[in-house]
């Protein structure tokens, strides 16, 4: 079985128990003595790994061989790239449940060659989020205005999540984000990975962009995670790139 490791929890002295993603979903199987310094697992067994695992049956099968395929070693050599990786790792653990697994662990393999290939980390995980939202059944309505189907002159509506026109935004109390916000989320939510070119926004919009992300997670999932915000704290007082 092909596991990618999300997050390892130390099992007793020399055990861990590997949270992973797999065609079959969110999977934990554990891995006898993997902290021995001659466990043939030790080195394996570590998050963003990917594995090919032979386990037992039972709701915590037992790894009883297992090959390295994949340690992703562009993605780890960059600290953005690989706290962008921890960021994705996170949102699948504490997100995934009931979906088309198959599909969504192929999108992932082919995300992280991209991360590896691409020096645009934090557009990679715009990109991601908006996506994945879509494989949860959450998907958003960003093509026009969510109200009257117009395609110019577009705002994206903090409160609704969604965008609007300029004929539509009346409520003065709402925030409405103009220009290079609703272009930057229209282009991330519905470009073709494969075919991805890096917009290079400002920094200032990149992060808001990032803000707005995690606020439809919070409105749909109910999800805020902790390795986003590390990550933001990374654009503070840089040059996005």
């Amino acid at each position: 079985m092909r596991a990618y490791i999300l997050k390892t929890i130390d099992y007793g002295d020399h055990g861990k128990i590997l949270k992973t993603y797999t065609v079959e979903g969110v999977k934990s199987m554990l891995a006898r003595g993997a902290k021995k310094m001659e466990s043939p697992l030790r080195h394996m067994c570590q998050p963003s790994m990917l594995i090919e695992a032979d386990i037992g049956k039972g709701d915590l099968p037992t790894v009883k061989d297992a090959n390295l395929l994949d340690h992703f070693p562009a993605v780890k050599d960059d600290f953005d790239k690989s706290t962008v990786l921890q960021c994705v790792n996170e949102l699948i653990y504490v997100n995934v449940g009931d979906d088309n697994h198959e599909k969504l662990f192929d999108f992932l393999m082919r995300f992280i060659r991209r991360l590896a290939e691409l020096d645009a980390p934090f557009e990679l995980l715009a990109l991601f989020e908006l996506k994945l939202l879509w494989f949860l059944g959450a998907g958003v309505h960003l093509k026009d205005c969510h109200l009257c189907r117009k395609k110019e002159d577009l705002r994206y509506d903090s409160r609704e999540g969604a965008l609007v026109c300029a004929d539509c935004a009346k409520d003065g109390a709402r925030l409405y984000h103009k220009e290079e916000i609703p272009a930057l989320l229209q282009y991330y939510y519905y470009a073709d990975l494969a075919a991805f070119r890096p917009k290079r926004p400002t920094q200032a919009a990149l992060k808001t962009v990032l803000e707005l992300t995690d606020a439809l997670y919070a409105m749909h999932l109910d999800y805020k995670g902790r390795a986003k915000s590390i990550l933001k704290s990374l654009l503070d007082g840089r040059k996005t790139t």
